[in-house]
């Protein structure tokens, strides 16, 4: 199969770098390591105590731009070999970068997170088409207010042990027996790039960081992703016909219809009527985002899908509450503080409409906009 990189890709690996930890030359960025920056610098300096005002970077404004422009003015750092290049995109400047995973300074998409990603689109795909025959009915009638209640109902255990009519202990050792015959590998990429990562409100979009990124436009092929359905430990499900259609979902044809299908759901709520006019206060030019999402909706295939994985998507983590939006607003309404919500915060109708929603872009310095996280899974090639 083949996978491509249809937008730019982060995947983190929860590091958030200092920025003079990077220099840019020649439409690139050049990423060093910290302690060879501090044998650079000029005998005066104490290196000891740079590295006591390194542990109060992240706390103080003044501490941040003194550390940036001692580093800037005393290191020279074409005289350094740097670890690994990435192409400039969007500026550093005086932010933060998230550093992308890799292996041997190769940027990869962990075989864990495609394993997530399928996962949960088949699970939304199941609840979704037995919802109204065994999930409507077994739910409570009031609000959810009890600690007890709200875990139980915020896990999706809980509704497929309704159409498996099975307790949770015995729902989760069938989905541990299913999920570990899914085989999926690290994908291996060769290009990196640097984005500004911006949230959009409705007053005025925030900067939040920039990101190390798998860059868009290459592919690599490989049998990334594997299902044994011949292993026996799916045997003791025979003759349970809903286990066995959920076990069917990992086959190919499945898995394209459920994630072509999991895209178009995720977008409706994405880009409905209020949130576009959050989108339309910004000056971004949005031609090359909306390429991507129109890709995503119009596309039909037998032999191709696309998902949206990494950070500033947060597609994987919406399935129940997009699910309840769409099958059950009543329970979706009643429940959205405890259950969906994504502050404490009591919030109005209107707001509610609006999730669950992805807001945050990437942009270059030319301000064009992108929309994150976006790969092609092509399964004939």
């Amino acid at each position: 199969m083949r996978i491509d990189v249809v937008s730019p890709v982060h995947v983190g690996t929860g590091e958030k770098n200092m920025p003079f930890l990077y220099d840019e030359w020649k439409g690139n960025y050049y990423r060093y390591l910290i302690t060879d920056l501090l044998l650079k610098m000029p005998d005066g300096l104490n290196t000891y105590s740079l590295y006591d005002d390194l542990k109060s970077f992240d706390q103080s404004k003044d501490t941040k731009k003194k550390m940036i422009d001692l580093f800037r003015k005393n290191v020279h750092y074409k005289e350094i070999k740097s670890v690994y290049a990435l192409k400039k995109e969007g500026n550093i400047g005086n932010n933060y970068v998230f550093e992308q995973v890799k292996a041997l300074d190769k940027p990869i998409i962990p075989g864990s997170t495609i394993k997530g990603a399928i996962e949960n689109v088949v699970i939304y795909s199941f609840l979704t088409d037995y919802y109204d025959e065994c999930i409507k009915d077994n739910l409570p009638k009031k609000e959810l207010q009890s600690k007890t209640g709200i875990k139980k109902y915020s896990n999706e255990v809980t509704y497929l042990s309704m159409i498996f009519d099975v307790d949770k202990t015995e729902c989760e050792e069938f989905l541990h027996d299913v999920f570990s015959c899914l085989l999926c590998s690290d994908i291996t990429f060769n290009n990196m790039s640097i984005f500004e990562g911006i949230r959009l409100n409705k007053t005025r979009p925030q900067p939040i960081c920039a990101f190390e990124c798998i860059a868009s436009n290459q592919s690599s092929r490989g049998n990334f992703i594997q299902f044994d359905s011949n292993n026996r430990r799916l045997d003791k499900y025979e003759g349970m016909s809903y286990m066995e259609d959920f076990i069917s979902r990992f086959q190919k044809e499945n898995i394209i219809q459920a994630c072509n299908k999991f895209s178009k759901d995720c977008l409706k709520s994405d880009f409905n009527e209020k949130l576009n006019s959050i989108y339309e206060k910004d000056t971004y030019d949005y031609d090359i985002h909306n390429t991507v999402t129109d890709t995503l909706w119009y596309h039909e295939s037998e032999t191709s899908c696309y998902l949206r994985v990494g950070k500033n998507t947060n597609w994987n983590i919406k399935g129940l509450g997009l699910l309840f939006k769409k099958m059950d607003k009543d329970f979706f309404k009643k429940n959205f503080k405890n259950l969906f919500s994504p502050t404490e915060e009591e919030l109005e109708d209107a707001k509610m409409e609006l999730f669950p929603c992805s807001r945050t872009i990437y942009i270059n310095e030319n301000e064009e906009a992108f929309f994150p996280g976006v790969i092609k899974l092509s399964f004939d090639d």
